[in-house]
């Protein structure tokens, strides 16, 4: 079972990441839903993203592309795939290249293909992650505000790699 996060909690992972610096606010609050839909895309049992790399990229990309804040997409995406991927049993390192890869993306001078790739280059399958996941089934089956009230606690916790991605985008917005 996919495990997504819902608009509410990257709208609360949003909320984290502007109250370090930027300005709060929509471009379009519905496009928000509508990168969380395109990546989890099921016409007629036809997946164009068919695995949880494929879906985190797809993801990842249409956040940073459709750009639906007024700022902080690139840090709300990056936050976002990395609980998309934990949820569903992977294990996220955020790698030093970080600022660079989100900044040609948003440049328009990497594919989806690529951010998968490179998602997979800074992935690895985690059987302590799945178990999670199966856990994270369980609640959400039994009690969805139990389930946001975990998601939304989860999003606090700032993932490995991060600290270093913050310094490097505020020291290159100088």
């Amino acid at each position: 079972m996919l495990i997504v996060l819902s608009a509410e909690v990257l709208k609360h992972i949003h909320d984290i990441v502007i109250k370090q610096r930027g300005e709060p606010g929509y471009m379009s609050e519905g496009m928000v839903q509508g990168c969380i839909e395109r990546a989890i895309t099921n016409v007629y049992d036809f997946q164009p993203f068919p695995t949880v790399i494929r879906k985190a990229a797809a993801f990842l990309y249409s956040m940073i592309i459709f750009h639906p804040f007024i700022d902080g997409n690139k840090r709300t995406a990056l936050i976002g795939t990395y609980w998309l991927l934990y949820l569903n049993g992977y294990s996220f390192r955020i790698p030093k290249d970080a600022v660079a890869f989100l900044r040609a993306i948003a440049d328009l001078k990497v594919s989806e293909n690529q951010v998968a790739l490179w998602l997979m280059r800074n992935s690895r399958r985690n059987p302590v992650f799945v178990f999670y996941n199966f856990l994270y089934s369980v609640i959400a089956r039994k009690s969805m505000p139990a389930f946001m009230d975990v998601m939304k606690s989860m999003a606090r916790i700032i993932p490995p790699g991060y600290p270093e991605l913050y310094k490097g985008i505020s020291e290159a917005k100088k």
